[in-house]
Order: C-alpha cells, then structure tokens, then sequence
C-alpha cells in the first residue's frame, strides 16, 4: 500500500478464529497502521455476551475496570497521556460538607517504562 489507503479483507465468520491468531501487519516505511477492526452480522448484544466482561445496563465503572485488568491501557487527562496495563482499581469514599460523600475511582497503570502511575 502506498499513501493514505484502507484495505480491507473478506473472511467467514469460521475463519475469524484463524485470521486474529495469523493477521500480521508491519510497517515498512514511517506511515501509520491506525487499527485493525472486523464487522459481524451478529447484534450487538450477541457479540457482547461473548466477551468475558460485565457488560449490562448496570455495569459500573469500576467493575468494567476490575475485569480488564492486565490489559493495555491509555488513559488521557487533559494533555497527559499515560499507557501501560492496568494494574489495580479501587474505589474511595470521601466525605464532604454535610451529608455529602463522593466516591472516586483511581487506577494504577505499569507504564510501558515499567512505572507504576496511579490515576
């Protein structure tokens, strides 16, 4: 491929298996592979049940979180960017004036440095 190009690769649903644990791509030149993505005719909800996450109507975030654990993540906070694999999740409870308590969810990533950043 040359310049901006998108390529894309007809397989059956049987082959998928074969095609995710073979798909090699490389980059030959200084040009960037943006992803890499596959459609189904299967609904939403049907290719969901599939993964191993809590994915429902009442999933909370840090349970999402907790269930990814160890993968690669990027999290963003204005400017910073921060990648790695996602080491542990924890919910805080804070009080506040009054009544009043917020709960926040802070999460430590291992860089691809190797450092532990907690978010």
């Amino acid at each position: 491929m040359r310049g901006n190009q998108e390529i894309s690769i007809d397989f059956t649903t049987a082959q998928l298996n074969d095609v995710v644990k073979s798909l090699t791509i490389l980059d030959l030149g200084k040009g960037r592979i943006n992803g890499v993505r596959y459609n189904s005719t299967a609904p939403l909800s049907e290719r969901l049940k599939s993964l191993r996450l809590p994915v429902g109507e009442q999933t909370s975030q840090t349970a999402f979180l907790s269930a990814i654990r160890g993968a690669r993540v990027e999290v963003r906070n204005g400017a910073a960017i921060t990648a790695g694999r996602l080491l542990s999740v924890e919910t805080h409870q804070r009080a506040k004036k009054g009544d009043i308590v917020s709960e926040t969810t802070e999460i430590s990533v291992v860089t691809d440095a190797g450092r532990p950043a907690h978010l």
